[in-house]
């Protein structure tokens, strides 16, 4: 392929096979419905991005790499939103590092309710850094860059907050 995006039908086509194996080989655990939508999407994106003239063909720059690291992207987008919506359904995942024992029948919301008040039962700094991170989804540095301490400080407190909110859950 050309350093210059050539858009006719067989270039196209070509392109979108060497996106879909790009994305096979190196996502090999994506459902194959998943990477072909994502391979549509990267397309649709290195179009948008032709049109938009954010390609420059600079020190042999390729059209084919810039579209590869697109899709690159794209597949890295998507498995970072199924990791956060994972998350989101199982509340205790976010604080579990070993297994804590309920009893089966207890339903979703009662489970909701008790990591609520054992968080409820941190001081306010705890309390705040666990929100920030876990349901704001803000990075360690980002937090520290916040509240205006170091990431290191930021590390050790959420530490201490998940093991107290374990005991108080294992408590009740």
């Amino acid at each position: 392929m050309s350093p210059h995006p050539d858009w006719t039908n067989g270039s196209i086509r070509q392109l979108a096979l060497r996106v879909r194996y790009f994305l096979r080989k190196k996502f090999a655990g994506l459902d194959q419905a998943i990477l072909d939508d994502l391979a549509q999407e990267v397309m649709q994106a290195a179009y948008e991005a032709m049109l938009q003239q954010r390609f420059e063909a600079r020190r042999g720059a390729r059209f084919e790499t810039f579209v590869l690291q697109i899709a690159r992207h794209k597949a890295v987008d998507y498995l970072r939103q199924r990791r956060r919506r994972r998350e989101a359904v199982a509340p205790l995942d976010l604080i579990a590092d070993k297994p804590v024992d309920i009893e089966h029948d207890v339903t979703q919301s009662d489970l909701l309710e008790k990591v609520k008040r054992a968080v409820g039962l941190l001081n306010e700094r705890h309390a705040k850094i666990l929100q920030l991170h876990f349901y704001d989804d803000l990075k360690i540095k980002e937090i520290a860059r916040r509240l205006g301490i170091s990431e290191q400080d930021v590390s050790n407190l959420k530490s201490y907050a998940l093991r107290k909110v374990r005991e108080n859950l294992e408590k009740n």
